[in-house]
C-alpha cells in the first residue's frame, strides 16, 4: 500500500491566506521585539537583588533591595540599622516578604544576603564643644577664647543624614570655681537624642598667654623679639 506524507496530505492555503499569515506573524514578532526592547530599556524586568543597599530612613523598602521595582516597590519590609551602621538581610527573608506583597520572580544572582547600610552624619567632639562654649560664654561669662576639655559622657554621636542642624544644648550646670560643667545635648531631627538627650561632662581649661622661644638658644646668644612667640598654654 502506498503511504501518503502527512505534510502532503494537508491542504495548502491559497496565496492570499498565506500572505495574511506571514503578515500576522511578522507583526507579532515586531510587537514582541518592541515590547522586549522597551522593558529592557526601562530596566523593569526581571527584578534582581542588589548586593548592597543604602538607605536613609528608619525603614527598608522593597525598592531599596531589588532593582527594577520602579513604581511597585514602595512597601516597607524591614527596619533599618541605626544611622551610620550596617546589617545583612538573608535572601530567603527578602523573597518571602516580597511574595507576601504579591511580587514574585526576583532573581537572586547567587546572593545569600543583601548588605544594608544606613547613611549617617557624625557629630564630632568639636561640634559638641562649640555648642557648649556658646552657652558658657553667653550664660556664665566664660571668656570667648576658652578651651573646653570633654572628659566623660557621649563625646560623639551618629545621626540621620537628613539631620543637618547644629548641636543644641538642653541643660548645663557650671562650677565657676573648678571650671567643671555637666550638660545634655540633642541634635534636632534625631529621634533617639530627642527622646533621651546625651550627657556630657567636662571642664573649662585655665589658659594663660605665655612667651615661648621659636628657636634653640645657646649660652651667650643674643635674643630679640623675633625669637619669641606668644602661645596659649594651660596653667
Amino acid at each position: 500500500m502506498r503511504r501518503t506524507s502527512l505534510i502532503a496530505a494537508l491542504p495548502l492555503p491559497d496565496v492570499r491566506a498565506r500572505h495574511l499569515l506571514v503578515a500576522a506573524i511578522t507583526a507579532l514578532v515586531f510587537i514582541f521585539g518592541v515590547t522586549l526592547v522597551g522593558v529592557r530599556a526601562q530596566g523593569g524586568l526581571p527584578p534582581r537583588l542588589k548586593a548592597i543597599a543604602v538607605v536613609e530612613s528608619d525603614s527598608v523598602l522593597l525598592s531599596d533591595l531589588v532593582e527594577g521595582m520602579e513604581g511597585r516597590g514602595d512597601m516597607a519590609l524591614f527596619g533599618a540599622p541605626q544611622p551610620g551602621q550596617a546589617g545583612a538581610i538573608s535572601t530567603s527573608r527578602i523573597i518571602a516578604a516580597a511574595r507576601d506583597h504579591g511580587i514574585a520572580g526576583i532573581e537572586t544572582g547567587g546572593l545569600s544576603s543583601v548588605v544594608v547600610r544606613r547613611a549617617g552624619r557624625r557629630i564630632a567632639p568639636e561640634d559638641i564643644a562649640a555648642a557648649l562654649k556658646q552657652v558658657l560664654v553667653r550664660d556664665h561669662q566664660v571668656v570667648a577664647d576658652a578651651e573646653l576639655e570633654l572628659t566623660a559622657g557621649q563625646m560623639e554621636a551618629m545621626v540621620e543624614a537628613a539631620s543637618t542642624e547644629a548641636v543644641v544644648v538642653r541643660s548645663l550646670s557650671y562650677n565657676g570655681s573648678s571650671g567643671r560643667f555637666e550638660a545634655t545635648y540633642v541634635v534636632p531631627g534625631n529621634r533617639a537624642l530627642e527622646l533621651q538627650p546625651a550627657r556630657i561632662v567636662g571642664a573649662v581649661a585655665d589658659i594663660a598667654r605665655v612667651p615661648v622661644l621659636t628657636r634653640a638658644i645657646l649660652k651667650g646668644d643674643v635674643v630679640s623679639a623675633s625669637d619669641f612667640a606668644i602661645e596659649r598654654r594651660r596653667r
